[in-house]
């Protein structure tokens, strides 16, 4: 691997560790400390594929950062969507059937109803439900 590249992933994985424990420390929901500790692990995890891969070749290490990299993203993205569903199953109103459909588009639609969900209805039921 190239020491510009190692240079980079490490940084990053530094960043991913933390800025996840500051996230982590200063999380109030579910969902904030649930992504802060994805981040932690896929930080820490990225670094310990990086020091192992270190021992065998530059081109194992990268295919090891790549895996580790692509399975933290995965990983924060199963996450936040099953946060976002508890969130939803939770916190919405009990009256009508806001609660069924948003249960419907985040289990049918996956990360896209999640966030959509996270970013248009959740503040609008915080506003008119307090929560």
């Amino acid at each position: 691997m190239e020491p510009f590249l190692f240079i980079m992933l490490s940084l990053i994985a530094i960043a991913l560790i933390v800025f996840g424990a500051i996230w982590l420390s200063r999380g109030r929901t579910l969902l904030s400390r649930a992504i802060a500790i994805v981040a932690i692990a896929t930080g820490t995890v990225m670094a310990l594929a990086m020091v192992i891969g270190g021992l065998v070749t530059s081109r194992i290490l990268f295919a090891e950062v790549s895996f580790v990299l692509l399975f933290g993203i995965a990983l924060a993205a199963t996450v936040f969507w099953a946060a976002a569903l508890m969130d939803c199953a939770l916190n919405e109103a009990k009256e009508g059937n806001d609660k069924l459909t948003w249960i419907i588009i985040i289990i049918f639609t996956q990360l896209i109803g999640a966030l959509i969900y996270h970013f248009v209805r959740r503040p609008k039921r915080i506003v008119e439900l307090g929560q």
